[in-house]
């Protein structure tokens, strides 16, 4: 701005307004859907030749006053709650994955293990506590499950992420059956799809944090596809 006036003035104008086109609806929604490449899973004709349920974790509930301990939240609650589902339907041994997020006392795996087994009381059999992100989870779930000769599995996550991790997961060496949740509808456009909100724009920047996710990977040569 001091040095080139015109030029910051512009970069910041440029900054407000994207902020505003991301933070709608009528954006927010299809850069989420674009994501989305698979359809729900199909268990009336069995699952193939899986060996065990992966659910992948997605945040914790730090210190939650209510529980005396860190719980999982949002997106653990929904994946854990359809990996038990699973559980129940195909009889599949479950591991969760998810690790330590500072200050967390507990990792983000624990926590999934403690939603399983107490609320949904399904058993937790493997628990990955150490992965960073979902590439580095691809390779020490792979590490684990390898020991007890598994590598066909069913993989539980969103479904606006489930592209990144089926790359991940079959780059190491899975054969990955996909178990998406949390599918986003087509809405009929209104005038309230063009008023920004907070909603919107969360959901913009997870859907651009996947495509950058994706396309790092292609950069790095970890992803094929």
């Amino acid at each position: 701005m001091r040095r080139w006036k015109r030029l910051g003035t512009a970069l910041v104008a440029f900054a407000v307004v994207l902020m505003l086109i991301l933070s709608m609806p009528a954006v927010s929604g299809p850069l989420v859907r674009s994501l989305i490449h698979h359809n729900p899973l199909d268990l009336s004709g069995g699952t193939g030749n899986a060996q065990a349920i992966v659910v992948l974790t997605g945040g914790n509930y730090r210190d939650a006053p209510e529980y005396g301990r860190d719980v999982a939240s949002g997106a653990s609650v929904s994946r854990g709650r359809y990996a038990a589902f699973l559980h129940k339907k195909t009889g599949l041994p479950i591991m969760v994955v998810g690790g330590k997020p500072i200050p967390s006392v507990l990792s983000e795996g624990e926590a999934m293990e403690n939603l399983i087994e107490e609320e949904f009381h399904v058993p937790v059999r493997w628990v990955e506590t150490q992965a960073k992100d979902t590439e580095d989870s691809a390779f020490s779930s792979f590490k684990m499950l390898n020991r007890d000769g598994i590598a066909n599995i069913l993989l539980v996550t969103d479904a606006s992420h489930m592209r990144r991790a089926e790359l991940a997961y079959s780059k190491v060496g899975f054969k990955v059956i996909p178990a998406p949740i949390n599918f986003i509808g087509v809405e009929k456009i209104s005038v309230r799809s063009f008023l920004p909100s907070a909603g919107a724009l969360s959901s913009s920047t997870l859907a651009l944090n996947e495509w950058l996710g994706i396309a790092w990977g292609k950069i790095k040569g970890t992803f094929r596809s």
